[in-house]
């Protein structure tokens, strides 16, 4: 597990390294976001996916991906609850049992079973995951700033200097 010491350090040394501080926020944003996708498993390949799609980097969402593990184990009771209230019952827990047996007898039947209790989740995780990205990017961004070498200005972009730059 990713502990906030090694992050800090995967943070400092991206930044260190060339990457603005606006791209290492939103990599720590969305990789937050995605680590708390409601199935777990899941949030790894949607971590890869984001990472090449938007050209972010790939080792701080990651590593952020990681550090949220926690939270998004925590997160899907919550979850579980909004799909509750804002999509109607869904009943997880006793729809749970039933899906285990399910899966015993026919794999097809017990995931098209387990459907109507991921897509409300799902969405709750949709409705809120914007919101908590907008949040960690503006409290991390700052944060961020005070990482990079003294002398350069937030506007300019950051180049090493040294033999490992391009």
């Amino acid at each position: 597990m990713v502990g906030f010491k090694s992050l800090k350090d995967i943070l400092t040394r991206s930044i260190q390294r060339g990457s603005s501080p606006k791209a290492v926020s939103a990599s720590v944003a969305l990789g937050s976001v995605l680590g708390l996708f409601p199935i777990p498993g899941v949030a790894t390949f949607l971590c890869i996916g984001a990472a090449i799609v938007l050209r972010l980097n790939h080792v701080v969402l990651q590593a952020v991906n990681y550090a949220v593990y926690p939270l998004q184990v925590g997160m899907l009771g919550v979850y579980y609850a909004l799909g509750d209230l804002w999509f109607g019952p869904i009943g997880a827990l006793q729809e749970m049992s039933r899906f285990t047996e399910l899966l015993r007898q026919d794999l097809l039947t017990g995931l098209q079973s387990i459907s109507h209790i991921a897509l409300p989740v799902i969405g709750a995780w949709l409705l809120t995951g914007p919101l908590i990205g907008l949040v960690l990017y503006g409290m991390v961004r700052p944060a961020l700033f005070k990482l990079m070498p003294e002398g350069i200005l937030e506007t300019e972009t950051y180049r090493p200097t040294g033999r490992h730059q391009r």
